[in-house]
């Protein structure tokens, strides 16, 4: 069903992005670009969402398997940032990345840890107003354990909504929300990776105010040595 579904959405991006880029020369009239910017955005958008479905699928018939490593959380989360800022430039969103130089490694699945933190920032960003601040943050938790976490100052979830906003396809309702597109899959889609860290994920929002997004492993995925290779990055101005 993967390569079935896969294979002609990979040959669809594929010759929009050569249209999009114009490869074979310039398009005429520039309408036809405009279509084929969107047939490109559409098929990535729903590229991801089968990806998405397929990891859900895999997760609840216990056959995703990590492959776990030493992991450099600085090192990781910068690449998540840059991952995120091309929404971030079209947004006009400022991402910022807080992390110690001296942070301690975590022993998880690099791949998977970075997905379920991508889905977060990516919902931070598409919640946000032009001109505000998404921080992307780690440190460690009174038991020892770790926490990724994920800030905005975008449009916020009432209390009693957060656990629609949990749960698979879950999307709140309202016209706020309702103006961006989404499946509601990103966030029970990382709860259910951290899980697979025997973590949680946690989710602190306040309507009008911004939403916090914590990832939190346990203390047995905190490693004891600081890696050497990380220098302090303080934050990323998509500018």
């Amino acid at each position: 069903m993967s390569h079935e579904l896969r294979t002609p959405l990979n040959s669809i991006i594929g010759f929009s992005d050569l249209l999009v880029d114009q490869t074979f020369g310039e398009i005429s009239p520039p309408q036809y670009r405009e279509c084929a910017v969107d047939i490109n955005d559409a098929g990535k958008h729903l590229l991801q969402l089968i990806n998405d479905l397929l990891d859900l699928a895999r997760i609840e018939r216990g056959q995703l398997s990590l492959n776990e490593q030493r992991l450099d959380v600085g090192q990781m989360l910068n690449a998540c940032v840059k991952l995120a800022r091309e929404r971030a430039i079209g947004s006009g969103v400022q991402v910022r990345l807080n992390c110690p130089a001296d942070f301690p490694p975590l022993f998880g699945d690099e791949l998977r840890i970075k997905q379920a933190v991508v889905n977060l920032l990516s919902n931070a960003v598409k919640f946000s107003d032009k001109g505000l601040e998404v921080t992307v943050s780690a440190a460690a938790t009174d038991a020892g354990g770790i926490c990724l976490s994920v800030t905005d100052q975008g449009i916020g979830i009432a209390q009693k909504d957060l656990a629609v906003a949990l749960s698979e396809f879950g999307q709140v309702d309202g016209s706020l929300t309702r103006r961006h597109e989404g499946t509601g899959l990103g966030p029970s889609l990382s709860r259910k990776l951290v899980e697979l860290h025997q973590g949680r994920l946690e989710l602190d929002s306040q309507v009008g105010v911004g939403t916090t997004a914590r990832l939190l492993f346990p203390k047995t995925r905190t490693l004891d040595a600081p890696s050497p290779r990380f220098r302090p990055f303080v934050s990323s101005t998509p500018a």
